[in-house]
Parts: C-alpha cells; sequence; structure tokens
C-alpha cells in the first residue's frame, strides 16, 4: 500500500493515529486506525517522555498490524496552550506593475512572516487572509494580475521551540520521523469537521480535549483568531469525583456512561450507583445531580469563551464542538444555549474506508492531520535547490532593470 500518509494526535489522555492515501478518485480512504492511552502530557506539553513514547508505539503498532506495512513517518499534531496567533501584513513592490507570479506570493508572505518573535518561539504556521493589489481589497489570489503594489495580512501562529523539540523527541524515540514542524490541533481539525461553506460563512471551532479546550474562529474560509483554555475534560471528572466523593476512575466511568450536560434532559427518577471513596460501600445519586456538576462546569468554561468572540460578528454557521469532550450528552444544546447561535457536534466528514471507525469527535484532530497531511504533501518535498536560486535570481533581476 503505497502513498501512505498518516496523522499522530498526542493528547492528554490518548495518542491516536489515523493512516489513509488518496484514492484514484480523489477521495481520502481511511485504513488504519491505532488508539492507545497516554499520561505523559500535561497542557500539550511532554511531562514523561518515556510514557509518550510508549503511547506512540503501541498506537502506531495497531495501525501498522491493520494496514500490514510499516510506517515511517507521521503528521504530529499539538495542542493550542503553547501556541501563539497574531495577524502581520506584509508589503512588496512590483515593478512597472508587471504580472505577479507565484514566487512574489510567496515574497510577500514572507514580508509579513518577518516579525519580532519572543525568546524561544519559532513559526509554527502563516496563514493568508486575503491580499489587496494598490488597495484594492478581496483578493483571494493575485496570481496573474498585474499592478504595482500587494499587500498580505497573514495570521502567524508561533509555538515554543521546547514543546516542539520534546514533541519531535518523542515521535524520534518512537522510531518513527515527523513529516515537518508540529500541526496545530485545531487547525487540523478544521481540515476534517468543517465544511468549507461553514468557513466561509463563519464559524467557531471549539476542540474539548482533557486538560485543554482551544478555540478557533474561521472567516471568509480563513482561520482568523486561536484562543486555548487550561481546562477540559479531565476537570469535570475532578469535579464529579469530589462531589460524589468518588475515586477519578469511578468518576470518568460515571461521566461516561451516565453523564449530561443539562440537568434538563435527565429524566425524573434516574438514579447512579456510586462506590465511596475509601471502603467502596455504594451510594446512590440522582441523575440530574451528576447533570448539575457537569453542567456547571461546561457552562464555565463556555462562557469565558464567549468572552473571546465579543470581537466577532456574523458567525453565521454558528458554534461547531469537537473533541472527546463534545461526546457528553446535551453538549450541543448547551453550546446554544450558552453562544446563542447553532450548535452542532462536529465529526469527520468526506472519507471513504474506515470511515464508520472514525465517526466521532474523538478522531477529529486524527483524522484533520491525515488530510492535512495529504493536501500539503508537496509542501513537504524537498526543493531542487538550483532551480529555486534561478528563480530567485530571476525576479532579483527582473524587479532591479524593469
Amino acid at each position: 500500500m503505497s502513498n501512505l500518509t498518516v496523522g499522530l494526535d498526542l493528547g492528554t489522555t490518548k495518542v491516536c493515529a489515523c493512516a489513509g492515501r488518496k484514492t484514484k478518485e480523489g477521495q481520502i480512504e481511511v485504513v488504519g486506525v491505532g488508539m492507545s492511552p497516554c499520561s505523559g502530557l500535561h497542557h500539550g506539553i511532554v511531562s514523561n517522555v518515556n510514557t509518550v513514547v510508549s503511547a506512540i508505539e503501541l498506537a502506531l503498532s495497531k495501525v501498522e498490524l491493520v494496514v500490514g506495512q510499516g510506517i515511517k513517518s507521521v503528521v504530529v499534531g499539538m495542542a493550542g496552550k503553547s501556541a501563539k496567533g497574531e495577524s502581520s501584513l506584509g508589503t512588496i513592490a512590483i515593478s512597472k506593475g508587471r504580472e505577479i507570479t507565484k514566487q512574489d506570493v510567496n515574497r510577500v508572505i514572507e514580508t509579513a512572516k518577518a516579525i519580532s518573535l519572543a525568546a524561544g518561539t519559532e513559526i509554527l504556521h502563516s496563514l493568508p487572509q486575503g491580499y489587496k493589489l494598490d488597495g484594492q481589497a478581496g483578493i483571494e489570489d493575485p496570481s496573474g494580475m498585474s499592478g504595482i503594489k500587494l499587500e498580505c495580512d497573514v495570521y502567524i501562529i508561533t509555538a515554543s521551540q521546547t514543546v516542539i523539540r520534546n514533541l519531535t523527541r518523542c515521535v524520534q524515540k518512537s522510531g518513527f520521523e515527523p513529516t515537518g514542524s508540529p500541526v496545530l490541533g485545531l487547525l487540523a481539525a478544521s481540515y476534517s469537521v468543517l465544511s468549507s461553506d461553514e468557513k466561509k460563512l463563519g464559524v467557531c471551532l471549539i476542540d474539548i480535549g482533557g486538560d485543554t479546550t482551544d478555540m478557533g474562529i474561521f472567516i471568509d474560509g480563513n482561520l482568523h483568531c486561536t484562543s486555548s483554555l487550561p481546562v477540559g475534560g479531565d476537570h469535570i471528572t475532578t469535579d464529579i469525583s469530589v462531589g460524589l466523593r468518588t475515586s477519578f476512575t469511578e468518576a470518568e466511568k460515571i461521566k461516561i456512561s451516565a453523564g449530561s450536560c443539562l440537568a434538563s434532559l435527565v429524566e425524573e427518577g434516574d438514579t447512579v450507583n456510586v462506590p465511596s471513596l475509601g471502603d467502596g460501600k455504594l451510594q446512590s445519586f440522582p441523575g440530574y445531580a451528576i447533570a448539575g456538576i457537569i453542567e456547571e462546569r461546561m457552562e464555565e468554561i463556555f462562557l469565558l469563551l464567549k468572552e473571546e468572540l465579543k470581537g466577532f460578528k456574523g458567525l453565521k454557521a454558528g458554534v461547531v464542538l469537537t473533541g472527546g469532550g463534545a461526546l457528553l450528552t446535551g453538549m450541543a444544546e448547551l453550546g446554544q444555549q450558552v453562544f446563542n447561535m447553532p450548535a452542532r457536534i462536529g465529526r469527520p466528514m468526506g472519507l471513504t474506508g474506515l470511515a464508520e471507525t472514525v465517526d466521532s469527535p474523538i478522531y477529529a484532530v486524527a483524522t484533520g492531520l491525515l488530510v492535512y497531511g495529504i493536501k500539503n504533501q508537496a509542501r513537504h518535498l524537498p526543493a531542487n535547490p538550483i532551480s529555486k536560486i534561478g528563480r530567485g535570481m530571476k525576479n532579483f533581476f527582473s524587479d532591479l532593470f524593469e
């Protein structure tokens, strides 16, 4: 099975790998999936190398078993806690209004990337928001047009070099090679769970992980803003554990089997038997009480994110909720209630092969990394240094003497 691309989602509670390829018909076929528990990351930062390495090895060995071949490289995802985003404007002059080339487009993006970076950080993504040509806005691609002044608004995402190096080291110690730099998990998920229409209309994507909740705002097809909260599904589990005086493990089971984000959705008379800390004696709690604990925490998270949305109007496609935390009953209903706009659960779309296996918000980032990797393969191919120098010299002398 040739041309295999593998997305590797390094999460707080799990490592998830998804392998696939592009078919002759242009579709993306999922051919292998592997998942393993992981406790070696905290807020997306490696806290125990050996634990993460073991989890990566287990998840990818499961994929290799399914696809029947070895894996060499993977597209790695990272959480948004250590990533920061900012807008930057790039501007270049086009001599005598000649026709704009792809090299000019790349050059204006490079000028936008010439920003002052915080110590110990590097650029992870540079995402063009749109172009202006001689003051005319609304240009998606200026290639082939003529003008004198080309501008580009670029959303630049930076991340900690230490975080990137340690994630890379874990992957390499597992016996695999990262394909390029890590990809922001939220950006990857957008490739899998958002439609192009949603991105154009304006949509808020919220990825609820184990100990982080990441949010991205997409307008006119582009990512315009990102933010991250150091709170997620594990905090809900802790709330249940404290509120019901039971172990974290039991609280997690209760959250998954009987948890709801809205107490109003729980039927009257529903009860849950909960083993007490220490003696393990069973106690009976009403279902609405457990739902109340979950609802309080999720409402708090949503209200904090809602504050971030104040500067953005016209998100006509509403809110899309994804990640493992989005599996809780009533999550979309609570989202719609708090954000006062349409809300849905984001599941991977447009895939073939093992599509039913990954039909869950848990696989949003892993499948998104797969799609991202396939769509951006050309960027990872080594450039021909001679032709690159030749093109640069040609443009240099063209601008100099025209």
